[in-house]
């Protein structure tokens, strides 16, 4: 019955766009923030709201300042073209133990209507992608370890001038389909002013089993978009030199770190489906992780997060045992 009425409700509202972005906004107040700031897509004023955006994280700011100084390899290209590759290693071994660790978890396809959770072994022909709950993910060995790498801390420490929060951490599956799904066409993440996400593949990715493509630079371009639009790949390439497109293709364990306001997009998998694992980091919290901090550090086996700094990290996730 309730889901029934849930259901007549948000189709009610499906009807009435600007109603429904308001009652979101009512009903979950990083909703607010986030459409705000996505009115803001030149790349150059976005850069003065992140200056001043840094005032309000003061403690962040010098945290990062006061931090032991680590030498970071590539840390210029990364600045310049907004995408670093292996910032850290990752054996094999360690994404074989995370996906064996989701193999049985429930995910859904966000791109289907009302979609039900299936186990990836049950995947319909209509799935494109099939997205696990972030509350199994973080348990997933090595997850957090990785998420809270030091080396991986630094790199996104400078680019943002400040410690950051771990924002959200997920795991998809992209399947072999006839029609691509909204991602996989060139279009950037305008989620919030300081973002930068972490790529792990999980499977061995080829160019024909689902790669993800980066246009070097384009985070500092000119390339006029608006949040949530998709670019055809004429649209792109007549903008940007073909040199620019980066195929990020590896075994698994193969790793990237990059700014996703940089105009990206995942290619569609042809021979077998691709596992990501995505990590995002951020100052200001986005509506796409949870709302509350749901995981206790003690559910945790092998990790000590109970470090003010790591505490600060991980406080959209971890809530506090102290």
């Amino acid at each position: 019955m309730i889901k029934r009425l849930r259901a007549n409700v948000r189709d009610s509202l499906s009807s009435y766009p600007i109603l429904k972005s308001f009652l979101r906004m009512f009903i979950d107040k990083r909703y607010f923030y986030h459409n705000l700031q996505g009115n803001f897509t030149n790349h150059i004023f976005r850069e003065y709201l992140k200056k001043i955006e840094l005032l309000f994280y003061r403690k962040r700011v010098n945290l990062y300042k006061n931090s032991q100084y680590i030498l970071l390899d590539g840390k210029e290209k990364l600045i310049d073209n907004g995408i670093i590759e292996s910032p850290i290693k990752l054996e094999a071994k360690i994404a074989d133990d995370i996906k064996d660790y989701l193999r049985n978890k429930l995910c859904h396809d966000p791109e289907i209507k009302n979609s039900s959770y299936f186990k990836i072994s049950d995947t319909k022909p209509n799935i494109k992608k099939a997205y696990y709950m972030c509350e199994d993910v973080v348990q997933a060995p090595h997850v957090m370890e990785i998420a809270n790498n030091n080396i991986l801390l630094r790199y996104v420490s400078e680019y943002f001038g400040a410690l950051p929060s771990i924002d959200y951490i997920g795991a998809w599956w992209s399947l072999p389909t006839d029609t691509p799904s909204l991602t996989q066409s060139f279009h950037r993440d305008i989620d919030t002013l300081h973002s930068m996400k972490f790529f792990v593949y999980l499977t061995d990715v080829s160019e024909n089993t689902g790669p993800h493509v980066y246009i070097k630079g384009s985070c500092k371009s000119n390339f006029n978009s608006v949040k949530d639009k998709m670019h055809s790949d004429q649209d792109i390439y007549k903008f940007f030199d073909r040199e620019q497109a980066l195929n990020l293709v590896g075994p698994k364990g193969y790793c990237f770190l990059a700014d996703t306001f940089g105009l990206h997009k995942g290619m569609p998998p042809i021979e077998s489906p691709r596992l990501v694992l995505q990590i995002i980091y951020s100052l200001k919290q986005t509506p796409f992780g949870p709302k509350k901090p749901f995981l206790d550090c003690d559910k945790l086996k092998n990790t000590d997060l109970n470090s003010p700094t790591a505490t600060l990290v991980n406080n959209n996730i971890l809530r506090k045992t102290f």
